[in-house]
């Protein structure tokens, strides 16, 4: 026998009455998920616009002192300066720190095997040269002309034959990189070129005048005992 409403009242199922609720549920859960997310993404990019705007007006970059700011062997990430700051804590940016001495550092470290991270198979792995980062490796003084003192960015590249790849970077405000060709040979190529010495004149490309080389001398490397 089915069963009737009585005149003027409303009845529902019992199956009808739960899967309205479900139903409800459903988009009361989704309403504050969008909501708490509208929030969280616009915390976050109130702090990083925040930090951004920090950055832009101060020049810093702050990092780690202690394990240096790639989280590399040693902090050997840090030879790798940031371009555009006005200058960084990186221990080893001889660059961009004002607290690091002008030291040359000849390490070679290739960072295709445990600089970056993971866990994966490496790919794209130099067969006979090293993966190293550039660093500062001294200056270039303009031979004739208005006197100009440049940048001199170095990275081993065949430690063996004492192989090198270099650059410079104007000393205009947008600090433009700039080919180095020495010997006849450009230092930026994928065989590099000799290595630069103190008192060695290069050519740079873009100033298309010769430059005498001022090498720092070499940084004191540290081991680390009872390992």
């Amino acid at each position: 026998m089915s069963r009737k409403c009585p005149p003027g009242v409303i009845c529902f199922e019992n199956i009808t009455l739960v899967m309205f609720f479900i139903i409800a549920s459903i988009i009361i859960y989704l309403a504050y998920y969008r909501s708490t997310s509208n929030n969280d993404g616009g915390t976050n990019s109130n702090i990083g616009n925040t930090r951004n705007n920090n950055d832009s007006t101060n020049g810093v970059i702050i990092s780690s002192m202690g394990g240096g700011n790639g989280g590399g062997v040693g902090g050997y990430l840090d030879l790798m300066p940031r371009i555009g700051s006005g200058y960084t804590r990186g221990p080893a940016d001889v660059l961009l720190n004002p607290y690091t001495p002008p030291l040359r550092d000849d390490r070679y470290i290739n960072m295709g095997f445990g600089g970056g991270g993971g866990g994966g198979v490496p790919i794209n792995v130099p067969t006979r040269s090293v993966n190293s980062a550039y660093r500062q490796v001294g200056i270039l003084t303009r031979v004739n002309g208005a006197e100009t003192i440049l940048s001199l960015m170095g990275r081993p590249l065949f430690p063996s034959q004492d192989k090198w790849q270099f650059y410079t970077m104007s000393d205009k405000n947008q600090s433009v990189k700039l080919p180095v060709t020495y010997k006849k040979r450009s230092c930026t190529s994928d065989q590099g070129c000799d290595n630069i010495y103190n008192g060695d004149t290069v050519y740079v490309e873009g100033y298309n005048d010769a430059f005498k080389a001022t090498i720092y001398d070499n940084a004191i490397q540290y081991s680390i005992p009872y390992y």
